[in-house]
């Protein structure tokens, strides 16, 4: 390999080396992203079911891990962000079904998303095994020379 293909190799695996973070970055996002929404599952479905006034009790996140005590009907609809800045009232199993529809839609991004992942390091990985295989012949090629400079 002449010293121009070497750069240009080193070039490409670095673009390679930033393409495979910025994925890696990606699926982070999303597995959060995935994460929280099957949070805000559980959190409907561990409202439970109301007491003996017709009421339920729960806890509203203010921020900052500060929440406030809230009691709500238990028939009283939930306002769910529905993207765009948008939010629709919704009764509990319909934002439950608007929330599964999203994390169906995340799961197939992540699955795009670790597909894109293992071509890029497959790539990568061929790039460095051309850099190792260079290195390995040249060196054993190349007789030892004196510090010298005698033979």
């Amino acid at each position: 390999m002449s010293e121009e293909e070497a750069a240009q190799a080193l070039q490409y695996m670095r673009q390679l080396e930033a393409h495979y973070a910025e994925l890696a970055a990606k699926e982070n996002t999303l597995r959060e992203a995935a994460k929280d929404m099957a949070g805000a599952i559980a959190a409907i479905d561990g409202l439970g079911s109301p007491g003996e006034d017709g009421r339920l009790d729960a806890l509203v996140p203010l921020g900052s891990s500060v929440f406030a005590k809230a009691s709500m009907r238990g028939d009283e609809k939930l306002v769910v962000h529905v993207g765009s800045g948008a939010f629709m009232e919704m009764d509990r199993q319909s934002a439950i079904g608007s929330i599964e529809s999203r994390l169906a839609g995340l799961d197939a991004l992540m699955r795009d998303n670790s597909s894109r992942m293992a071509d890029a390091g497959a790539r990568l990985e061929q790039v460095r095994g051309m850099f190792r295989h260079e290195e390995a012949p040249g060196a054993q090629a190349r007789p030892a020379q004196d510090p010298a400079g005698r033979g």
